[in-house]
């Protein structure tokens, strides 16, 4: 076995690989925050239409001041998205790259693609506080498209269409997380040899 002199060397090559590392991952996730958007304002929209029209009755009986409120709370809530976005990104702790995700009882995400697909579901939610103020979601038979999550918050149930395929980053982002874990575990073999040696070491000097 390698002194431990000689392993601490090693470890600390590998901790500096793993700095650079995180923080190229971090700045991937912050990227995809800005990226979505284009992608959840356009969501919203059409959503928006989709409803308005499943609810005409309920438009046409309001008239044009129904709608025009309808549109400034729309535009509203469209101009905030970037904001929702980088919110449904969330904080560095709950990234997938993070130790302290890595290590929650609740992982949950098998794979990149359904964290980020999870925080597009998240960021297009916001569209619902502002369909339910305007009557737009109603109790459905069957499986209903928008649920309450509590408070005046809901949720989007069913396929909301998102395709990781159309973010380069997302396949960048898995490539650069399994280098990140092999190099986190030779991190942890090395970690275990230098207890060992220095053990030994001491063993020797005694």
């Amino acid at each position: 076995m390698a002194c431990s002199t000689e392993i601490q060397g090693q470890i600390e090559v590998v901790e500096g690989e793993l700095l650079p590392l995180t923080a190229h991952l971090d700045g991937l996730m912050e990227q995809f925050g800005k990226e979505i958007v284009p992608a959840v304002q356009s969501w919203m929209k059409d959503e928006f239409m989709r409803r308005l029209e499943d609810n005409a009755e309920i438009v046409n009986a309001g008239g044009i001041r129904l709608v025009r409120s309808m549109k400034a709370d729309l535009d509203a809530l469209l101009e905030r998205s970037p904001q929702y976005c980088a919110a449904a990104v969330g904080e560095p702790k709950t990234w997938p790259h993070r130790d302290q995700f890595q290590k929650r009882d609740d992982y949950r995400y098998a794979s990149a693609d359904s964290f980020f697909a999870s925080a597009f579901r998240t960021a297009i939610n916001n569209l619902g506080q502002v369909l339910s103020r305007h009557g737009l979601i109603r109790a459905q038979s069957g499986m209903a498209n928008w649920q309450r999550a509590g408070g005046d918050t809901y949720r989007y149930t069913v396929n909301a269409g998102f395709d990781a395929r159309e973010y380069a980053l997302i396949d960048q982002y898995s490539e650069l997380v399994n280098k990140q874990k092999l190099l986190q575990k030779q991190l942890g073999e090395l970690r275990a040899n230098l207890a060992k040696a220095q053990a030994k070491e001491l063993w020797d000097r005694a």
